[in-house]
């Protein structure tokens, strides 16, 4: 399949395992460049990975947590790549609560969290 994502460069939260890995894979394995990582050794192993069947990929490595990290995140990817065409949320985090015990604190903050700061980094 050609997505004609060729030259793309694509930020893609959570890259270092389960659904954000295989989000990864597929966007450079149709010719995007993908960054991004929380924790070093992990995103070292996809990107090498990506590497290895031809694909383009670079670790971004911050916790998407903190307003100063999604900064620095913002600014090493404008200095990297130019910035970028494609942003998939894909981090996130889950408070251990149901359905029903869960507030709309909670869920404001996840919203925050997956959201807000990325979209708004670098402005």
């Amino acid at each position: 399949m050609d997505l004609e994502l060729t030259g793309r460069r694509a930020l893609v939260t959570g890259f270092t395992s389960g659904i954000g890995e295989a989000i990864a894979t597929t966007l450079a394995a149709e010719g995007a460049t993908v960054v991004h990582g929380r924790r070093q050794e992990a995103a070292g192993r996809v990107v090498d990975a990506i590497v290895a069947a031809d694909g383009q990929a670079l670790p971004a490595i911050a916790d998407l947590r903190t307003d100063d990290e999604v900064e620095r995140l913002a600014e090493q990817i404008h200095e990297t790549l130019g910035g970028i065409d494609i942003l998939v949320n894909n981090a996130g985090s889950y408070a251990n609560r149901t359905w029903w015990t869960a507030t709309s604190a909670d869920w404001l903050a996840l919203y925050d969290a997956v959201l807000i700061r990325i979209t708004t980094a670098g402005r």
